[in-house]
């Protein structure tokens, strides 16, 4: 009985971890992918848009 309370404790805390782990690289990547599009894209569009005013939507 010893051994599966055990084993119980073990698998939640390393399943925990993992869960922890992955929140914050999901996290990471999303804050990291906004702050690209932010820099790179939402300026390259918007000078595009100023360029050619007619493709406005």
């Amino acid at each position: 009985m010893r051994d599966a309370a055990l084993l119980a404790v073990w698998l939640i805390g390393t399943f925990g971890l993992i869960g922890v782990v992955m929140a914050a690289l999901a996290r990471f990547v999303e804050r990291d992918s906004m702050e690209y599009d932010k820099q790179f894209t939402w300026k390259s569009f918007s000078s595009w848009t100023e360029r050619n005013p007619g493709n406005k939507k």
